[in-house]
């Protein structure tokens, strides 16, 4: 589930006709700090997904706010993207990135249990962008270093361990 997390978002975090131009006039610094920002309320919005099982686990969780190693992944991904001409590609993920994370808030019974036991399915944690698109974001996400710094925030094995307490408490019920 910790790859799950990361992967998914990886996918919306790197990869609307008005938004993609504006962003593609920003400058660098500019768009990596929107990048940081939409990245942290991600992220935010993923630890919901665990925290509604047991709030408790929001110990277990890495913070959301962003470090270098965050900054760094995510000026490779946009310099990746400057450099290859598809500055859109990151301006249409940060945007569905932004409606996954408000999905995730206003849904209440999206929980990583409800996901692991087939109630929810995990398509919900990726955004509706083209296929051809969403390879590409998951390959520079994955050269850059993008989902391992994203997973590393859930990647405590307690987290784990008692999550699927949690999920074995459920199904005996």
């Amino acid at each position: 589930m910790r790859n799950l997390v990361g992967a998914a978002i990886a996918v919306i975090l790197p990869a609307a006709a008005n938004a993609q131009a504006d962003f593609t006039q920003l400058s660098r610094a500019e768009a990596l700090e929107r990048y940081e920002a939409v990245g942290e309320e991600t992220m935010e919005a993923f630890a919901l997904i665990y925290t509604r099982v047991d709030p408790e686990l929001s110990e277990l969780i890495g913070s959301a706010e962003w470090d270098e190693v965050d900054r760094e992944a995510a000026a490779c991904v946009y310099d990746e993207y400057a450099q290859s001409g598809e500055l859109d590609h990151l301006a249409t993920a940060l945007e569905a990135a932004e409606d996954v994370a408000a999905h995730i808030r206003e849904d209440e019974s999206i929980t990583m249990i409800a996901m692991m036991s087939g109630e929810k399915d995990q398509s919900i944690l990726t955004p509706d962008i083209p296929a051809g698109q969403q390879e590409r974001n998951i390959e520079v996400s994955t050269d850059c270093g993008v989902v391992e710094a994203n997973g590393r925030r859930f990647s405590d094995p307690q987290l784990m361990q008692r999550l699927m307490a949690h999920g074995e408490s459920v199904r005996r019920d």
